[in-house]
């Protein structure tokens, strides 16, 4: 248990670092499956530093199911890249919970199941995007993959852009080198801190407009809601993300943030197409952006 939980309740403590909901945290507590020190707690009891929080795991964690809306952009023996569509969820924060993008990719590369003994759940993820989050997701196919693709992306390997509509104009190009780390005040936020885990994003204006912009950003280190927060730090929040303080929309459902591509070293290079919502938005908004090519 690392120190900035010492003192929460446990549900809170197990949302933060299983990266799961509260709502699930909640019911994985109350099924008696979260075990502090070997021994079984409550919801609302408390944690303490240096204590060992375990989940008791399922019989099996996916449901494989096909899902039309998922688009395999790339895939060869070792890896699958796949354009992850707002709004699904990378893997199941239960056991069969089902509709996720594992699952719909288990029903076609069953492989992946194996790919990951260390985290089943996540089914050879080697690296995810928050459920909103559309665009590249890079899956491995085999446990050896999942090894290798997982340290090129802790090493800061993989070149990992993004491309967002956010609120303002924002011009040029600017660097943001600010550590994040959790909210302690709202187990579903992270913050800017300075005793945070070092993170940077390379910020640049793609179309400029009065109201909102279009921007790319290249992303080192891999932070939960590194984006997100970097870019509200600026001024910029994402369009839809009223947890980082963009106005609420009623035409947003999710953040207007997408994983454009990813450069994997000796892999591949894979791009995905943005998606028709952030078209709309932006025309919404009085924004111009060009159509891609079919």
């Amino acid at each position: 248990m690392p120190g900035d939980l010492d003192g929460a309740r446990l549900d809170r403590a197990v949302s933060v670092l299983f990266d799961v909901p509260v709502a699930a945290a909640r019911r994985l507590v109350a099924a008696r499956r979260v075990l502090v020190d070997e021994r079984r707690r409550r919801k609302g009891d408390t944690v303490r530093a240096g204590q060992t929080v375990l989940v008791e795991g399922p019989g099996r964690w996916l449901a494989p199911a096909p899902d039309p809306r998922l688009r395999v952009l790339f895939n060869d023996a070792e890896l699958i890249v796949v354009d992850k569509p707002a709004g699904v969820p990378c893997h199941p924060l239960i056991p069969g919970e089902g509709g996720t993008v594992v699952d719909a990719l288990a029903a076609l590369f069953p492989e992946i199941e194996r790919a990951s003994p260390e985290a089943p759940r996540e089914a050879g993820l080697v690296h995810r995007l928050d459920t909103g989050t559309s665009g590249c997701l890079a899956v491995a196919r085999s446990e050896k993959a999942w090894r290798e693709l997982r340290a090129a992306f802790a090493t800061d390997a993989v070149l990992k852009r993004y491309q967002a509509l956010v609120h303002g104009q924002v011009v040029g190009e600017r660097v943001v080198e600010a550590r994040v780390a959790h909210d302690p005040a709202d187990p579903r936020r992270m913050r800017v801190d300075p005793a945070g885990r070092p993170a940077t994003s390379v910020v640049r204006a793609l179309v400029s407009g009065a109201d909102v912009s279009l921007v790319e950003v290249v992303m080192h280190g891999g932070r939960r809601h590194q984006l997100r927060v970097h870019l509200a730090s600026l001024g910029h929040p994402i369009v839809g993300d009223a947890l980082y303080g963009a106005p609420r929309a009623a035409d947003m459902v999710w953040p207007l943030l997408h994983a454009r591509s990813l450069e994997l070293p000796g892999r591949a290079r894979v791009q995905a197409p943005l998606p028709a919502a952030l078209f709309a938005a932006a025309a919404a908004r009085g924004l111009a952006v060009e159509a891609e090519a079919p």
